[in-house]
Formats: C-alpha cells, sequence, structure tokens
C-alpha cells in the first residue's frame, strides 16, 4: 500500500512521456475479508484501487479455477508467470519493444523508489524518446 502513491505519480509525471504500467491483482473469492463472487470481487478491486487509491493503469486479474484453492504463492499463477513476478509488490520495466529491463521486487523505502526505479524509467523513456 505504501507503493500506491508512489504509483499514481510516476503515471502522473512520467504518462505523458510515454509510461504505461499494469497492476495485477489475484481473485481469492474475497475482499478484506468478504466472501464474495468472482465478479463482485473484480469490481471491488476496481473500486479500491480506481477510486480510492487513484489508478489510472489498466488491472490484470489473476482468476483460478473456482473449484481449486488459492494460490499458495505469487509464482502459481499464470500472471505471475506472464510477467515474471517473484514476489508482491514488483515493479518490472519493460522497454517499448518488450524488452525487461529491470526487476526489483519486494517492499522499497521511499529513498530507493526516487533513487533507483524512477531513474530507471526516465533514462528509459529518454532513450526511447531519441530513437
Amino acid at each position: 500500500m505504501s507503493s500506491y502513491p508512489f504509483l499514481t505519480t510516476l503515471q502522473h509525471d512520467l504518462g505523458p512521456k510515454g509510461l504505461h504500467h499494469v497492476f495485477d491483482v489475484n481473485l481469492e473469492r474475497e475482499f478484506h475479508g468478504v466472501q464474495m463472487a468472482p465478479a463482485q470481487e473484480i469490481e471491488a478491486n476496481r473500486r479500491y484501487y480506481q477510486e480510492e487509491h487513484g489508478f489510472s493503469c489498466p488491472i490484470a486479474v489473476q482468476p483460478r479455477d473456482a473449484d481449486g484453492p488459492p494460490p499458495a504463492a505469487a509464482a502459481d499463477s499464470s500472471n505471475a508467470h506472464n510477467y515474471l513476478v517473484f514476489g508482491y509488490p514488483q515493479f518490472t520495466i519493460i522497454d517499448g519493444k518488450g524488452v525487461v529491463r529491470a526487476i526489483i521486487a519486494g517492499w522499497v523505502s521511499g529513498h530507493a523508489r526516487d533513487k533507483v526505479i524512477r531513474p530507471a524509467i526516465e533514462q528509459l523513456l529518454a532513450a526511447e524518446s531519441t530513437s
């Protein structure tokens, strides 16, 4: 949750320069402790991330088998596999050609976000705009 303001600020500041990001959530058959059907959970996630936290990015929803147990770890879901997720949260920096340039997994402090993630994105956006 401490990364949410950082993500919305990044999108606000760097979106006009070409930044696109996707937020991934797993369906857990509940939201904030309340059991619900998948469609309700998707809507609850949308309201929570887009309305309460101001996300403007797409939200990639990872469904699961209706009869199966919830994923035990991030590595168990296909979104985790498709996006090379190693932990939550994770920042995966991908260039305009689809090449993964950096992966930063886990909660990072404000210092690391400002000194590592943002400069890496700005450098990549600058290189993309000159090519």
